[in-house]
This record gives structure tokens, C-alpha cells and sequence, in this order.
């Protein structure tokens, strides 16, 4: 008996033994669970994104003829403290402005998208400005769906067309052009 008694007790010694192991085993792997740490770096920059659009255009009050172009520059300046994407969306007056006006030929760096914007890929700093995003509105020789176009259509032109922009701070390198991806992520999709 008393063997076995003897046995009894290594048997419950090496029970306990075990169930403390994995008693601290257990203990150490949710402390290192609830203790662990992780760094996410989510800097953020204070201070206004602010844009100024700089349209230059003379119109000579001469009704224009079709192939003529009509020189309006319309540039964007960034006014505000923050480096900045920039994005233009150009709208007519009205519909009859569309169907006289030739397609916008565009600086470099701009780029048209399905959503209707041109986007410059080239971050903008501080007091900075784009390359000019048209030079001139060029009249078709040809109007679309006939010619219901007055005089009075062809002499508002360039005060028709409306420059609407739109900016995002930036914190990339603004020497380095935006990819379109990256306009992608920036501006949500196109």
C-alpha cells in the first residue's frame, strides 16, 4: 500500500507540475497577446489648401469664324500652405457653346479622365501655379447638328466657359509627377 500511495502522490506531483506549465505557458503567450504593441505612423499636416484660378482672356468683341481660336489661358495657382493636387473640370454656359467649341487641347501635364476632370499630375507647392491648362478655345469649322449657332452665341465664347477646380493636400514628393494610380487612390475612382 504503500507503494502505491507512493505512486499516488509522483503521479499527482507530475499532474500539477504539468498544469502549472501549461498554467504559465498560457499566462505568457496572453500576456505577450495583450502586451504586444504595433506602430502605425499617420502623420498629418495642419494648414490650408487654398487655389486661385487665373484665366486670361481678351476677347477683341469681333464675332469669331469657324477654325478661328480665341486666346484664354486659364492657369491654377496655389494660394494656400500646403503642397497640392490640383483637378479642372471645364463646363459651357450652355448647350449651344458645346456644339461650336472644338475639344480642349491641354498643357502638359494635364490629363482628361472619364469623370469629366483634367487632373495635373504634378503636385503644386506653395505660391506655385500650373502650366496653363488651355491656351485658346478653338472654334469648330463645322458645327455639330447643323448651324443654329448666332453671332451672339459666337461672341460669348470664352465668358461661357466655366473653370471649376477642385484640390487635395499632398504629402508626396513634389518633384516627382503622380502616377495614375496614385491619382486613382488620392481622388477616389475616376
Amino acid at each position: 500500500m504503500r507503494q502505491h500511495g507512493k505512486a499516488v502522490r509522483v503521479i499527482r506531483i507530475v499532474i500539477l507540475t504539468v498544469l502549472i506549465a501549461a498554467a504559465a505557458a498560457g499566462t505568457g503567450a496572453t500576456l505577450a497577446y495583450l502586451t504586444d504593441s504595433d506602430r502605425a505612423d499617420n502623420p498629418f499636416t495642419v494648414g490650408e489648401t487654398e487655389i486661385e484660378i487665373r484665366e486670361t482672356f481678351s476677347p477683341d468683341g469681333d464675332v469669331p469664324e469657324p477654325g478661328e481660336g480665341i486666346p484664354k489661358v486659364v492657369r491654377i495657382v496655389n494660394t494656400g500652405e500646403l503642397t497640392c493636387l490640383i483637378r479642372v473640370r471645364l463646363l459651357f454656359e450652355d448647350d449651344t457653346l458645346e456644339k461650336v467649341v472644338e475639344p480642349f487641347v491641354t498643357g502638359h501635364g494635364w490629363e482628361a479622365r472619364a469623370d469629366g476632370f483634367y487632373y495635373y499630375i504634378y503636385p503644386v507647392r506653395p505660391g506655385g501655379s500650373t502650366v496653363p491648362l488651355i491656351e485658346e478655345v478653338r472654334i469648330r469649322s463645322v458645327f455639330e447638328n447643323g448651324g443654329d449657332v448666332g453671332s451672339n452665341d459666337l461672341k460669348k465664347i470664352s465668358s461661357g466657359i466655366i473653370v471649376y477646380s477642385e484640390v487635395i493636400g499632398y504629402r508626396g514628393d513634389p518633384a516627382l509627377p503622380c502616377t495614375a494610380a496614385e491619382l486613382e487612390a488620392l481622388w477616389g475612382e475616376f
